[in-house]
């Protein structure tokens, strides 16, 4: 089986204020899922934040992490269309190399961050909304079980 394809869409350093980083514009023509690969290149740590706006619409936190040096964020197969754009910010400008690419895995998979020496980091918590259903009721105590046992399941499972 060959390798998949990968492309280069768009790649630098984040400043310490908002700016693109990618536009939807700017993509080839079947291209609609990107990887995006965050790298802290300094020797303090890093506040990241992406944001993406759909459309010229408002612009809406995509996520916020805080990488140690030598740490990666990663985010796999984030939907792009025409008229949307990435940006993305650091707390020291030039101390955050990005590289955005096509060819995300075939499932996609949630952001992740890597330590320096490369293996995933795991997740201490995890934020769930719950809709609310006709008939569900659920004490405190209930959804601290449900939680902890998805969390459970979450960390058994790992990063894809």
């Amino acid at each position: 089986m060959a390798a998949p394809r990968t492309l280069t869409l768009a790649d630098g350093q984040l400043g310490a204020s908002a700016a693109s980083i990618l536009a939807g514009g700017d993509l080839p023509g079947s291209v609609s899922r990107v990887n995006i690969s965050l790298a802290n290149t300094s020797s303090i740590d890093q506040t990241v934040v992406l944001t993406f706006q759909r459309a010229g619409g408002t612009a809406r936190r995509l996520c916020r992490a805080v990488l140690k040096q030598d740490e990666q964020l990663l985010v796999y197969g984030l939907a792009i269309q025409g008229y949307d754009t990435l940006l993305g910010q650091a707390t020291g400008a030039s101390s955050v190399d990005y590289l955005i690419s096509v060819s995300a895995p075939p499932d996609g998979g949630p952001p992740f961050v890597l330590a320096a020496d490369g293996t995933p980091k795991r997740a201490t918590t995890i934020s769930v909304t719950v809709p609310k259903q006709v008939g569900l009721s659920m004490d405190g105590e209930a959804i601290t079980a449900l939680l902890s046992e998805m969390n459970e399941t979450l960390m058994a499972i790992g990063p894809r």
